[in-house]
């Protein structure tokens, strides 16, 4: 059910203003911005979902890269087999983004970087809970999409994490300003 409200979610977005006519200026500069993440996850063959704030800022440097930097933590929780929960406690990542410029204010582009994954899990039986972290690459796609000089809207989807026995990613929808 998450999927498919975050699917729609993304369609609202997308569909106003994939043919938006802008001037396709994008100027160099600083930016910030906040997204909410539905992550899906796998441990131990076992599937998850929980969901997460990430925060982020970043520069512009040219109209095709931007490095930027990211700070989330989870918002919801998950069990597994009803005897065990998992939480993202954080998300700390840098990462390089790179964009193709269309003129319009869509802004298509792919990123890439490096995170460090703090997960918990705790489970009732054992009465305790225990953190792991560990860092991986990261990478995926998305899209910008310009409603003025200084704000946007933003579709991500991400693999946070994948290695060992967890795999972390999922679909971001965000706002983004520009100064």
């Amino acid at each position: 059910m998450k999927k498919l409200l975050a699917t729609l979610a993304l369609s609202t977005l997308v569909i106003p203003f994939a043919h938006a006519e802008g001037d396709g200026n994008i100027q160099a500069g600083g930016y910030a911005g906040a997204s909410y993440t539905f992550l899906e996850g796998d441990v131990f063959d076992e599937n998850f979902d929980l969901d997460s704030m990430v925060l982020n800022g970043g520069y512009r440097f040219n109209e095709y890269f931007s490095a930027e930097g990211r700070i989330g933590f989870g918002v919801s929780d998950d069990d597994l087999e009803g005897l065990l929960d998992i939480e993202v406690d954080s998300i700390l990542g840098v990462y390089g983004k790179f964009g193709i410029p269309t003129g319009t204010s869509f802004y298509p582009y792919a990123i890439l970087g490096y995170s460090r994954v703090e997960i918990e899990l705790s489970s009732s039986l054992i009465g305790g809970s225990e953190s792991d972290s560990d860092n991986d690459l990261s990478y995926g796609i998305g899209a910008d999409f310009s409603i003025s000089d200084n704000f946007s809207l933003n579709a991500e989807y991400m693999v946070w994490y994948d290695d060992d026995d967890i795999e972390l990613s999922g679909l971001s929808i965000g706002a983004i300003y520009k100064f």
